[in-house]
């Protein structure tokens, strides 16, 4: 589909974001402070999974009391068998050490599944810092489920189906806190939510609560120079204590997306301060002007637990004319997701050269500390050919670390740091 065309499906939707704390905007100068950790300061890679088969799009997550937590797709190889229940299935691996040891890789939910499990999503309630929760795709990708453990992933229960549409959704989204659990996802260009307030006992059914752009955006058609672009969303919980005290019992929602309805890629995020039975009106994050051709896509938003503070990461053009050169934006919010500014999160703009990037990137933080995850180009003279094929761009692997001072509901910024960490990595498309 071309990219007049997306831009005529989008323009008339009103898109909107809603449950995921986020700082989407355009690039300002960012203040430096500390400098990269040395190497030093990361362990070995450990090599997880099976011996046998393909593993992919994994999710991992921590808890209080030592545990770490890995989610992941596998798929068997023709000669290869791996275990039981195990082909087209989620993995859980679990580790009691701080990750020194893992536990044997085994189905999450061995049940026979029609097309099998997608989508991995893994959390660690931030309340009571044990319970984990898992919510995948099934059947086709046309429903969702939910399970949870209570002790350290020795034992799952469920699966809770939440959602049952019987057609083709995609890219789940798991935002947990305390007893509210919510579950999002994009599907016929809305993004719909199930709610639960009351520790997952039971779901609201699965309505649509933003009308939003095409979320898938093509191939090099669509933003020039890279290889496909999706614009998945992502939701979140707000800790209680970032909430408005008049409304300190209900829940704080947050949802982030990009679309095309100002006829470029923007980001938008959305927040929900009654259990998202309703939504404050879409925020455009990217600060560029309105219809000016520069895309900003594939965002990733996150909230810290300790100081209810959003922050969103995105790829951004807004700095070139020609939309081709790309960078990182770092966004923060301080003040419920209502204003946002915006740090360069890359050292360098890169261009795409065709390169498959990922369908999305990855940002955490805690108590002011941020950290990012993204793929870039790496330079033009860094490429792999094989005999009688043309060279392939690489990617590399970034990772980008800020840290923030607490400050009050202002959009003043205290302190910060950006130093990305270059890692290689292969850049396959699926």
């Amino acid at each position: 589909m071309s990219r007049q065309r997306l831009l005529r499906l989008a323009l008339p939707l009103s898109a909107i974001v809603c449950l995921l704390v986020a700082g989407l905007v355009f690039v300002p100068r960012l203040v430096l402070a500390s400098a990269p950790s040395k190497a030093s300061s990361f362990t070995t890679q450990a090599r997880m999974g099976f011996a046998a088969g393909d593993d992919w799009e994994p999710s991992i997550s921590a808890d209080r009391y030592n545990h770490v937590y890995l989610l992941y797709k596998h798929y068997d190889v023709a000669g290869q068998t791996t275990c039981p229940s195990c082909d087209q299935h989620l993995l859980v691996q679990v580790s009691n050490d701080n990750g020194k040891t893992w536990s044997a890789p085994s189905a999450i939910d061995p049940e026979a599944t029609k097309g099998g499990q997608f989508d991995p999503q893994i959390v660690v309630d931030p309340v009571d810092g044990k319970t984990v929760w898992v919510s995948f795709l099934q059947n086709n990708k046309s429903s969702i489920a939910v399970m949870k453990s209570t002790d350290f992933g020795q034992t799952w229960s469920g699966p809770t189906i939440v959602e049952n549409l019987q057609r083709a959704t995609d890219k789940d989204e798991l935002a947990v806190h305390g007893q509210t659990i919510a579950v999002a996802f994009n599907a016929v260009q809305k993004i719909y939510a199930a709610i639960s307030h009351d520790g997952g006992r039971s779901f609201s059914a699965s309505r649509p609560v933003l009308d939003v752009g095409p979320p898938y955006f093509g191939g090099t058609g669509a933003v020039p120079g890279i290889g496909r672009v999706f614009g998945f969303p992502q939701v979140a919980v707000a800790p209680e204590s970032s909430r408005p005290a008049r409304r300190r019992s209900a829940a704080r929602l947050y949802a982030s997306w990009t679309d095309y309805r100002n006829g470029d890629i923007d980001v938008f995020v959305s927040s929900s301060d009654d259990d998202g039975r309703s939504w404050a009106a879409a925020v455009r994050v990217n600060s560029d002007s309105l219809h000016n051709g520069r895309d900003q896509f594939l965002q990733w938003m996150t909230v810290d637990p300790v100081t209810g503070d959003v922050y969103v990461q995105f790829y951004d053009r807004g700095a070139d004319p020609e939309n081709r050169l790309t960078s990182m934006t770092l966004a923060r919010s301080t003040d419920g997701g209502r204003h946002f500014t915006s740090y360069r999160w890359s050292d360098e703009p890169f261009e795409g050269r065709g390169a498959f990037l990922g369908d999305y990137t990855w940002l955490t933080a805690f108590d002011g500390q941020v950290y990012g995850a993204w793929a870039e180009t790496a330079p033009p003279t860094d490429s792999t050919t094989t005999a009688g094929t043309p060279a392939r761009t690489r990617t590399v692997m970034k990772v980008g670390t800020a840290r923030f001072a607490r400050s009050s509901a202002s959009v003043r910024q205290e302190e910060s740091t950006r130093r990305p960490t270059t890692l290689p990595a292969p850049a396959h498309p699926r």
